[in-house]
């Protein structure tokens, strides 16, 4: 049994809920966690996320707040690697004909030599490839990126990236369900966030995608009204009550069933979990250590 697993307390609700959205017992597809700071939104995915282990559910989780810069392309990217590649090789395909390796020509001292980048600088027909190094004066960047100065073929080209990703994930989800997880959605970049409202969710409202279950956590969610009421499942965390504490501190944590010592972390963690979490890890170190500092 994994840490979370056997942590996990008062959240019964959500993950019954997440389950039944996963075995197809309910039409919601979507559910949005909206909840402040230390309530645990975190800990529920983490938590969910095992039980798609367990079930061998293919799972991807996108955390807004890991410091990845999360464009367009970044996203589907984490997606296709999380449910498998192998799946996805028409995608790939795809994401090698239509993007480009970024490159930037620099005189590093050498003599100038003849550079040819094809047609329309781009690497059709050029006499350089990536990888590379031609009379020290090209630097290349591996980065792979849709390289477009007009607005319309930028589009043109994601959206031939979105059809051939979501033609890959309708195979994929004809053997079994998939799910999408997206943390800290309060830290959503401007095209994540697009891509996920204008293609993603409308394609699970309209029923062109089955087998897909979606969990949106964060202090603030997506602004979506009641037309949308038929596939969502909105939901909040409460704050721990004492019995919660209790049965976190004592059963899960393993301290012992001191009342006073139990209230006291429980007053001062205020219910919040990820509080009580760090009070009582302190607790246990302690305890593992044996609290002597007569050395120091």
């Amino acid at each position: 049994m994994s840490n979370i697993v056997k942590l996990f307390v008062n959240r019964e609700k959500q993950t019954a809920g997440f389950i039944k959205m996963m075995e197809g017992g309910t039409p919601k597809r979507v559910m949005i966690i909206e909840a402040g700071g230390g309530l645990g939104k975190s800990w529920a995915i983490e938590y969910m996320r095992e039980e798609c282990q367990r079930r061998k559910v293919p799972n991807v989780e996108v955390d807004f707040a890991d410091g990845v810069i999360y464009d367009f392309l970044a996203v589907l990217r984490r997606a296709r690697d999380s449910f498998g590649a192998s799946a996805f090789n028409a995608f790939t395909q795809t994401i090698n004909q239509v993007t480009q390796p970024t490159l930037r020509i620099e005189n590093v001292g050498s003599s100038s030599s003849n550079i040819t980048l094809g047609e329309a600088n781009n690497l059709a027909g050029a006499n350089v490839t990536v990888g590379d190094v031609a009379g020290g004066n090209i630097i290349k960047d591996n980065s792979f990126v849709i390289n477009a100065d007009s607005a319309v073929v930028r589009q043109a080209l994601q959206d031939r990236l979105t059809v051939a990703f979501f033609e890959c994930l309708e195979q994929l989800t004809a053997q079994g369900p998939v799910c999408f997880f997206f943390d800290t959605y309060d830290k959503v970049t401007i095209e994540a966030e697009s891509w996920l409202l204008t293609q993603l969710l409308p394609r699970l409202r309209e029923r062109q995608l089955t087998n897909v279950v979606v969990v949106i956590a964060g202090r603030s969610a997506p602004k979506l009204d009641n037309a949308w009421d038929s596939i969502i499942a909105r939901t909040g965390l409460d704050l721990f009550k004492v019995e919660h504490a209790t049965e976190y501190l004592v059963q899960r944590c393993g301290l012992k069933d001191e009342a006073s010592v139990i209230n006291a972390l429980f007053q001062a963690s205020t219910g919040l979990p990820q509080l009580l979490a760090m009070l009582a890890e302190n607790i246990l170190r302690s305890q593992d250590t044996g609290g002597q500092d007569d050395w120091l």
